[in-house]
């Protein structure tokens, strides 16, 4: 006899019971791509003692606002394509379609005749830090379950099975209010996937693993990812002598990042199977602060430093789940938790810190270092990032440059996320990111009141992607090819 239970319960206003922000999510907010101009991305953002470029401005060193001796403006359009490789099948993504990602306008104001300050410049501009779109999916036969995840946190909470039901034997509405029960051991209960004294009397147990005929199970994972970062950057910026430069930036900082979790189990023993279907949704905005420092001790050296403080960020979070079971080819059972709001204003991105050494080759070009140090918080490790740069005159007016960057891992490559006994979050997927690596190459003219560039990065990165809470995890590979061109007008 088949029966159905179908339970939906309408988006819920609930207060989260226990809202969590994992590493995960921090440092997911916290990335950001080697984007912006064509002469940024030309040199892999090595550009803290360079200056002199919109994005170099915001992103890196402020204080580069003071080389400017005129009026410009400049549009930045870019290209970006993801490919993802997850065991043997590869997944392109168009995350931009030549969409502008740089927009800029400096303002210069010359000096007194009298006065060491030979000018003052303002600075007005938007930037996409970071583009999100991304889809990837993994399949495999694993002796690992998700089911044995929701029985050892209904477990955790010591939850008896009568506090998921209601005295007439349905399901209970409060179950999703209760301070005790997780939300995803609620989905496991609701879907006949974890019952109480099936193995362990008093105790829940999932209906195949940690029992003695633990079945392998074939598993998929499918991931969606869609959003971006976006700063707005005002700035100002002292040129002392044509020698030193020392400028200020606010920045204003807008998130929107959605995800969307598949995650299919087949329980080889009689083919039964459960699916949890998972988002999770993020939007905020936040504000930062930079100075910077820009130094040119001789003809030939630059030096440069920059800090940018931790953003303080109000963080808009919604998340919701489901989950569908056939169980052992007789019966079916549905359950969807609606979906839990709220507000974190405690948020923040960490402090970043840039130092850089320039060499200048006359008329002939330049090669430039950079050190990049973001500060660790929430479970995040500290992130360390170098970078080179060069820049070669090909002729008057002509120039072609290359560069490197190495980022290192977000997380300890051990880390994993152990939900806790009574999490509402039901997105059990999670990556850690092993480090990444840009090389690039850009070309660009440079005329009295013109400026085309154009420039070609290739960012290669590997990932430890974990479906749910284990130490298992599968082996990820991505490639980000993006193509930029920057046109800017100057006076």
């Amino acid at each position: 006899m088949k029966t159905k239970l179908y339970i939906l319960l309408l988006t819920l206003s609930a207060f989260a019971i226990f809202p969590s922000l994992w590493a995960q999510d921090v440092a997911t907010l916290s990335q950001t791509d080697i984007t912006g101009t064509a002469r940024f991305v030309g040199m892999a953002g090595a550009m803290t003692a360079v200056g002199g470029d919109p994005t170099s401005v915001m992103v890196n060193n402020p204080a580069g606002l003071g080389v400017y001796r005129r009026l410009e403006t400049s549009i930045t359009l870019d290209l970006q394509i993801d490919r993802t490789w997850q065991q043997g099948v590869q997944q392109r993504e168009a995350a931009n379609y030549f969409i502008p990602n740089q927009a800029s306008l400096v303002f210069h104001f010359g000096g007194g005749s009298n006065s060491r300050i030979m000018s003052h410049n303002l600075f007005i501009g938007y930037q996409r830090l970071k583009n999100y779109k991304r889809q990837y999916s993994a399949n495999s036969t694993v002796n690992a379950s998700v089911t044995d995840i929701m029985a050892g946190m209904a477990n955790k909470g010591g939850v008896v099975e009568d506090d998921f039901f209601a005295p007439d034997g349905s399901f209970a509405d409060d179950v999703w209010y209760n301070e005790n029960i997780g939300w995803l051991p609620a989905l496991g209960r609701a879907v006949d996937m974890i019952r109480w004294d099936a193995v362990t009397p008093g105790s829940p147990d999932s209906m195949y693993f940690g029992t003695p005929v633990s079945p392998d199970v074939k598993q998929g994972i499918t991931v969606k990812e869609t959003g971006y970062t976006n700063q707005y950057s005002f700035d100002y910026a002292l040129n002392i002598d044509d020698r030193w430069y020392f400028g200020l930036g606010l920045n204003l900082i807008s998130f929107k990042y959605s995800k969307e979790m598949v995650l299919d189990e087949t329980y080889l023993t009689d083919n039964s199977w459960m699916v949890v279907n998972s988002y999770c949704d993020f939007s905020g905005v936040g504000v930062s602060g930079s100075f910077g420092f820009l130094g040119r001790p001789t003809r030939w050296l630059r030096l440069g430093f920059a800090l940018h403080t931790p953003s303080a960020v109000t963080l808009k979070i919604r998340h919701g789940g489901e989950a569908d079971s056939w169980f052992n080819n007789t019966t079916s059972y549905y359950m969807s938790t609606g979906e839990n709001t709220f507000t974190d204003y405690d948020f923040k991105l960490p402090l970043r810190a840039s130092a850089g050494l320039a060499f200048q080759f006359n008329n002939r070009g330049l090669l430039s270092f950079q050190y990049d140090y973001t500060n660790g918080k929430e479970g995040m490790q500290s992130r360390h990032c170098l970078r080179v740069g060069g820049e070669c005159v090909l002729a008057e007016k002509l120039y072609l440059n290359a560069g490197y960057a190495y980022e290192s891992e977000f997380t300890k490559k051990a880390y994993y996320n152990a939900l806790p006994y009574n999490d509402v979050r039901t997105d059990t997927d999670f990556f850690n990111l092993c480090g990444s690596n840009t090389a690039s190459v850009g070309f660009g003219y440079r005329g009295r009141y013109l400026i085309a560039q154009a420039a070609y990065s290739l960012r290669w990165q590997k990932l430890n992607m974990f479906p749910f809470d284990s130490e298992d995890y599968y082996n990820m590979r991505t490639r980000t090819h993006r193509v930029v061109f920057t046109f800017a007008f100057h006076l």
